[in-house]
């Protein structure tokens, strides 16, 4: 693989990548594991305390405590398009014989309700891209779908139905793009593909035990079916096995990438919970935020994905950078005007999470009695509704949208001195963020 960041000379080992990586992840959970626990309590709601997103916390709130559920940052589906066979063969190599399980997993990759929504956009970026790219998703694919294997039943069935549960598979299409148009078909492009996904499905896990959380796209939690533990050590394996795909590529600069954003994703989490229930939270210190618990990953698809195909690093990590901010702002404005059945969570559910968005922010400014509210004082999905109309009401979330587009025309700016047919693939990903919302 191209060595574009400062990195030894040699031959790099298995067991010399494997001291690295435990050596992020100790410093890691030693920083977490030092955080007194900050629990609150109000109107029934237990406030999220301090926590690295990665390593679960084991102060989190009980997942009995009855708040409403949360759903996914749904956007741009980008599942390959994999045979029927092909998808049911890879779910028997996880569940073996389980039926149930097998066909949760092939539903939800071939879910309808999901993909067909973006379809267009969806078949836009691979006919724009060529057949590489649907034959390298497809092995990411595979390959996620055997990464449980041999840790037990239990975590099997569980690691394996969050992976199955698919989502956009944004993150491991932008490595692909990223490493050319057509990219090259290696091993080590669909480690890292499948690496990103991997911390992203950990995240997700790991904020729902954090927030209690009862759904996810619609499904329960692993927190909900399982419990807190199994919860948290499914996170854990989801986790770990992102760093020994990415160890098979023998690349110490895409481990120090991934390293890097796994960091500043618990920097991120961290910062959300100061900030929860706080009405003093500035736009800048919100974009800091957004930056760090998304953007962050978004960029090491990027940048994984140059290293590989030996582009521009910093332009493509710029890039992912920028359509990340992009893609959570919607996401934040989509949770006080997108209705439930879309958004698959409750109207507000931030509101109810204690968390400031930059609509609520931009509001405050135009409302006198936005300015005033106490967001502790929300004890229904009712009063979170009645609080997202006022937020309508001020304009807020058209200036929201706007910062967004902002965001998306700096980001397609970046990709000019990038070939033709790899700048549009690039261009009509980051029109999808944007579609999604519209």
């Amino acid at each position: 693989m191209p060595q574009h960041l400062p990195e030894p000379r040699g031959v790099v080992h298995l067991d010399q990548m494997s001291n690295l990586v435990s050596r992020e992840i100790i410093e890691h959970k030693g920083r977490a594991e030092h955080e007194p626990p900050r629990e609150r309590q109000h109107a029934g709601r237990i406030a999220r305390p301090p926590a690295a997103r990665l390593i679960a916390d084991r102060h989190a709130p009980d997942p009995n405590v009855q708040r409403p559920g949360i759903g996914s940052d749904r956007g741009l589906e980008i599942a390959p398009r994999l045979a029927f066979q092909e998808i049911a063969h890879a779910a028997r190599a996880v569940f073996g014989s389980s039926g149930d399980t097998q066909q949760a997993f092939v539903t939800g990759l071939l879910d309808p309700n999901s993909a067909a929504r973006e379809r267009p956009v969806h078949d836009a970026v691979l006919d724009a891209a060529g057949a590489s790219v649907p034959r390298v998703m497809e092995r990411v694919e595979g390959r996620m779908a055997e990464v449980s294997v041999d840790h037990g039943a239990a975590l099997a069935r569980h690691a394996g139905e969050t992976i199955a549960a698919g989502g956009k598979r944004l993150r491991p299409l932008l490595v692909c793009l990223a490493a050319g148009v057509p990219p090259p078909e290696s091993d080590s492009l669909v480690y890292a593909g499948v690496a990103v996904e991997l911390v992203h499905a950990a995240t997700l896990v790991h904020d729902d035990v954090l927030d209690a959380s009862a759904l996810r796209r619609g499904r329960p939690t692993v927190v909900a079916a399982g419990g807190r533990r199994m919860a948290t050590a499914t996170g854990d394996l989801l986790f770990s096995r992102a760093f020994a795909e990415l160890a098979m590529a023998r690349s110490v600069p895409a481990v120090r990438v991934l390293s890097r954003a796994s960091s500043e994703l618990a920097l991120g989490e961290l910062m959300q919970r100061a900030d929860a229930w706080r009405s003093d939270v500035t736009v800048g210190r919100y974009l800091d935020r957004c930056r760090l618990k998304t953007a962050v990953l978004f960029r090491a698809a990027c940048e994984l994905g140059a290293l590989e195909g030996d582009g521009p690093i910093d332009a493509l990590g710029m890039f992912g950078d920028q359509i990340g901010l992009a893609f959570q702002i919607l996401d934040d404005v989509l949770d006080v005007s997108g209705p439930p059945e879309r958004t698959g969570k409750p109207q507000g559910a931030d509101l109810l999470d204690g968390t400031s968005t930059l609509p609520l922010i931009e509001a405050r400014v135009r409302d006198a009695k936005l300015a005033a509210l106490d967001v502790r004082d929300l004890r229904t999905t009712e009063d979170a509704r009645a609080v997202c109309e006022r937020i309508a009401a001020t304009g807020a979330l058209e200036t929201t949208r706007a910062r967004a587009l902002e965001l998306v025309d700096r980001a397609k700016a970046i990709l000019c001195e990038l070939p033709e047919r790899q700048r549009a693939a690039l261009e009509l990903v980051a029109d999808g963020v944007v579609e999604r919302y519209s």
